[in-house]
């Protein structure tokens, strides 16, 4: 089965950097929306990542949007996490996912 979204494993001070490009609108051409299954690829790194014995040190938003922010401004999750010892991805997903919301926003922002 494939899953429409785009990802990339870049070298950041080396060690490997996943980055998992945001979901979004519709672009010229297109028959779907960008990267519309960005949960599921989600989980699904994690869960490989997990199987490989990684170690999560943060994970993070990096848009444009927010780029001015410090990194802890933008940090999701902070580690070291051993992905070995996660039991529920689904929790951590829900976890980097709930949090992505509100990176930018002003304390108290709905």
């Amino acid at each position: 089965m494939e899953l429409n979204a785009d990802f990339s494993v870049e070298v950041d001070e080396g060690r490997l950097s996943l980055v998992l490009e945001s979901a979004g609108g519709r672009t010229a051409g297109a028959d779907r929306p960008r990267n519309d299954q960005y949960v599921p690829v989600l989980r699904l790194l994690l869960e490989r990542l997990r199987e490989r014995d990684a170690v999560l040190l943060s994970a993070l938003v990096a848009s444009a949007r927010v780029s001015g922010l410090s990194e802890d401004e933008r940090t999701l999750v902070r580690g070291p996490l051993k992905l070995t010892g996660v039991t529920d991805v689904e929790q951590l997903r829900l976890e980097i996912t709930s949090a992505q919301g509100r990176v930018g926003l002003p304390p108290g922002a709905r």
